[in-house]
């Protein structure tokens, strides 16, 4: 372990010869002390027991082995009745920590014995120095007893009250995550439960469905090149909740002991108070931070959260917790003032800047501008800094009694970490057959383990095992084909980054497609509850119908099977050419009860028809030839490549074929759609959605506005899209 933190120093230039030793000292809990502490510096501003010593610095082994000392303080302590045992076991643990020192029970009591009968008055005492050594108790001031003793109890119990009000941040947290957890589980095992209560349905019109403000929840606003995504209303109001507490907690008993001897003025105790306390919340909230970060977060099988609800979350409890750390570091730089330079000589000084500066270079490179551009710069650097981030704060905090709060930062970390690893051994590494369709699409079919089991509607992380790409790993939602058994099938949209880069690695090979070994870390993700309402609507746009064609296909067997509920089917694409790549999913459906709905945005695109044409020839894999049916080249064959007729011809052809599916050309009204959706239902309804950011905050806006209804109808809204990044 000292190892792995002296490497991430050495990141920084740290000399290693001034990290401390790993001592993972205890952690001290002052409660008992505090009189031993108040009384230690009372008695060493009174008189002196070992010689280079001073209030302010004390060698402890000498004072504690001292009989003047123990005697003065056993004194002290016998004010306001203080010698009692748990007071004797205060001063015992003192001893024990401090100076290293083994005192009893029966050498205290013998101790206030002597006191009472040796106690010296130094003002009788002619030509008293208390800067020399003396070996005798001194009589101390009742009132300056009491004085220290507050001043102690405010400054010592300020770190024990640090982590109480640590512990709240948890119980904040405790108290989201149970009420989180019965509102969902209750919505999934009890559906019909507050079905058209009126104050439940305002609450999620108004609270839990909504954006914070407007419709852009998932789609990314913009302040010039700063990107950044919206929590949505009730989010937001979890986390106003969180800032409440942590300004509260940060404000409370801070206030002065006037004459205080420890700290001496009002802004010195104050700043001291609050930067002590910044720091130790700050530890404090270390797992916190890490466990949201996880995608085997046991948090969102409890509450049935997304993944990027946590993700959110974790944003921006680090957001605070850094906040935290920066009060910490100024306000010792300022307390420190001409002392700072020679502070900086200890090796925790070191680490702690260490652990700050890669907190904040965290931040920076977290942004979503950056993350979207440079994916690959951004998880390596993420790592690299984490673990420095781990390291330091472990080093600055190991002599101070806090670095078992790290503990569990480092469980969290490496159980996700072991559960992802177990998850791709156990899927194995296939060889996945990748072909590159219509210039816009990447489609992944993948041969399945014998222990995968399909969620509706869930998603995986995929690595492209491949020299460029083997160490990242991206999300993508997947559908079980309908053309070969034990495969799972995902369409990736052509972007930035990795499907960047298969694209142009397809483009240059033979027929646009290769075998490539994957990993896949899955599933993740859960079906919604949309199995409960009368009416289930999925409305997917571009490359977000894997996942919802998915949990559509499962439901319409169950409602075709057992029940009479009605599941609809609405796909938005831009052009024609989109049904190249799904359209044996969409002949599939010909046997279901599913209404399948497409809208092509663009249907008059120049592009729509190429890859019925030119391609169909291309194509490496067998199941793509399927789709391009012997009537459809026939037909076509009298015309020439990208003619009106010949286009028409294709299209015609293409709508016989899928006669199942309804063809709508123009973009969907979506206020509409919800509206009528929610009129001709039964009882209930709900609605899935899954494509662009702009489209899925369009469908959560119209339902929520739905919610509450002239037929006093359940209205459910899910959502299987994700953003994070």
């Amino acid at each position: 372990m000292k190892l792995f933190l002296l490497l991430a120093l050495a990141f920084v230039g740290a000399n290693a010869s001034n990290v401390p030793e790993i001592k993972n000292l205890e952690f001290i809990h002052y409660s008992n002390m505090k009189p031993s502490y108040a009384c230690n510096l009372q008695v060493n501003n009174a008189a002196t027991y070992c010689a280079g010593t001073s209030a302010f610095n004390t060698n402890y082994t000498c004072l504690c082995s001292s009989p003047g000392w123990v005697e003065s303080v056993m004194g002290c302590l016998s004010y306001d009745n203080k010698n009692t045992t748990t007071y004797l076991d205060g001063l015992i643990r003192y001893c024990k920590i401090q100076g290293g020192v083994e005192l009893t029970i029966p050498q205290l009591q013998d101790a206030y014995t002597s006191y009472v009968d040796n106690a010296v008055n130094t003002s009788t005492v002619d030509g008293y120095n208390k800067t020399e050594v003396i070996d005798y108790p001194v009589l101390l001031s009742q009132y300056e007893t009491q004085l220290y003793r507050d001043a102690y109890d405010k400054y010592l119990g300020n770190y024990d009250d640090s982590l109480y009000y640590g512990a709240g941040i948890y119980g904040y947290w405790l108290l989201m995550f149970v009420v989180g957890s019965i509102v969902s589980w209750s919505r999934y095992l009890f559906p019909g439960l507050f079905t058209s209560n009126g104050f439940i349905n305002g609450i999620r019109r108004n609270i839990t469905l909504p954006a914070l403000v407007g419709r852009a929840k998932t789609n990314a606003r913009s302040l010039s090149f700063i990107e950044f995504l919206v929590p949505s209303r009730i989010e937001s109001l979890v986390l106003a909740g969180f800032l409440a507490l942590m300004i509260v907690l940060l404000s409370v008993n801070t206030g002065y002991i006037p004459g205080d001897p420890v700290l001496f003025s009002s802004g010195a105790a104050r700043l001291r108070y609050v930067v002590d306390r910044c720091g130790i919340i700050a530890t404090m909230m270390m797992p916190l931070v890490f466990l949201f970060a996880g995608r085997n977060n046991f948090l969102q099988w409890v509450t049935r959260w997304q993944y990027s609800r946590f993700v959110t979350f974790h944003r921006w409890t680090s957001r605070v917790m850094y906040c935290l750390i920066i009060i910490h570091a100024s306000g010792y730089t300022k307390e420190l003032g001409n002392f700072y330079s020679s502070a900086l000589q200890e090796g925790y000084m070191k680490a702690g800047i260490v652990a700050a500066v890669s907190g904040g270079v965290m931040l920076m490179q977290g942004f979503l501008y950056l993350k979207r551009r440079w994916y690959e710069v951004f998880l390596i650097g993420h790592i690299v800094l984490a673990i420095m981030w781990v390291a330091g704060a472990w080093i600055h905090v190991q002599d101070l009694g806090y670095v078992y709060f790290l503990y569990p930062v480092l469980a969290v970390w490496f159980f996700d970490r072991f559960v992802r690893v177990i998850r791709l051994l156990m899927f194995g590494f296939p060889l996945a057959d990748v072909t590159l369709i219509s210039d816009e699409t990447v489609k992944v079919s993948i041969p399945t383990s014998n222990y995968w089991t399909s969620i509706p509607g869930g998603h995986a992380f995929i690595h492209f095992l491949r020299p460029s790409s083997f160490w990242q790993s991206h999300p993508f939602t997947f559908t079980d084909s309908v053309v070969e058994d034990r495969h799972i099938v995902c369409f990736c949209k052509v972007k930035g980054g990795l499907t960047s880069s298969l694209y142009k690695y397809l483009s240059d090979r033979p027929g646009r497609c290769a075998r490539i070994r994957v990993g896949v870390e899955g599933p993740y993700g859960e079906p919604t509850g949309a199995k409960f309402a009368d009416t289930a609507v999925f409305i997917a746009g571009g490359n977000g119908i894997p996942g919802i064609y998915n949990e559509v296909t499962k439901l319409g067997k169950r409602s075709y099977d057992y029940s009479h509920q009605v599941v609809k089917l609405i796909w938005v694409i831009r052009e024609y050419k989109s049904l190249v790549w799904f359209y044996d999913e969409l002949k599939a459906l010909k046997d279901s009860n599913i209404e399948t709905t497409v809208y092509i945005t663009k249907p008059d695109s120049a592009a729509n028809f190429d890859d019925y044409h030119d391609k169909s020839s291309e194509k490496c894999d067998s199941s793509m030839k399927e789709k391009y049916t012997h009537y459809i080249q026939t037909e076509v064959s009298d015309f020439g490549p990208g003619s009106s007729d010949s286009d028409s011809v294709v299209l015609s052809a293409v709508k016989r074929d899928l006669s199942n599916v309804h063809f709508r050309e123009g973009r969907p009204d979506i206020q509409e759609i919800v509206a009528i959706e929610v009129d001709e239902c039964q009882k209930s309804v709900a609605f899935v959605a899954c494509g662009h950011p702009i489209m899925v905050d369009d469908i959560r806006y119209a339902v929520a506005r739905n919610v509450t209804n002239a037929g006093n109808k359940r209205v459910d809204y899910y959502e299987q899209l994700q953003v994070w990044a």
